[in-house]
């Protein structure tokens, strides 16, 4: 099962989802530097937290500010969030703010065993503790790409030159319990080496139905 970890540090109010052609810039500073080609780089912005990971040469890296820009965490690595399992991160991160139930996602895939490596904040705070998950892929799960519904966590894969899908217990995954996925897979379109599907999240403070 999933253990607490603490992350050792590890809120900027995502805007309306309408932009105007005037607008100013409140904010900005330098992102994660990394070296490593390509670089997969990933942000989300929670109620307090402004979130990035991007590729590094040992996995996915990490860095947390305020919304002032001010850090709060990292650069780091995710080595001690998998370390439970026995895995190393390999990188394509993702980063994601489930407004639903206030809480943070981060993902990567690991170095060995065809495994995709979930953390999920225990509260609001991404510098606090995290449940950490590992989910079997019958190959390798690359270019993960990840939604957030009410109903699951849902995730799309390129294995073996065909797209999947998995279906999640966000859930059990929240409150720290074992969790089972599901796995699905669409056939493939003629003519493509490389195949996989964009999952669909959603925007604003209304749930779908």
């Amino acid at each position: 099962g999933p253990d607490k970890l603490w992350l050792n540090g590890l809120k900027a109010t995502r805007s309306s989802n309408t932009r105007s052609p005037n607008a100013t810039i409140i904010q900005d500073w330098i992102g994660i530097s990394t070296n490593t080609s390509p670089p997969d780089p990933c942000l989300e912005v929670g109620p307090n937290h402004v979130v990035q990971m991007t590729n590094g040469s040992g996995g996915a890296i990490i860095q947390i500010w305020d919304k002032s820009g001010n850090t709060l965490f990292g650069p780091s690595n995710l080595s001690g969030l998998w370390s439970q399992f026995g895995l190393q991160g390999l990188g394509d991160p993702i980063v994601l703010y489930d407004r639903i139930a206030d809480r943070w996602f981060i993902s990567e895939f690991s170095s060995q065993g065809n495994r995709l490596l979930i953390g999920i904040s225990t509260t609001n705070d991404p510098t606090g503790n995290y449940y950490a998950y590992q989910f079997q892929a019958p190959s390798f799960p690359d270019y993960p790409k990840y939604a957030v519904w009410p109903t699951g966590y849902f995730c799309t894969t390129n294995e073996g030159g065909g797209p999947t899908i998995y279906a999640m217990d966000r859930a059990r995954m929240l409150n720290g319990q074992n969790a089972t996925s599901q796995r699905f897979t669409v056939p493939s379109l003629n003519a493509f080496g490389f195949q996989a599907l964009t999952p669909v999240d959603f925007d604003g403070t209304q749930q779908p139905i």
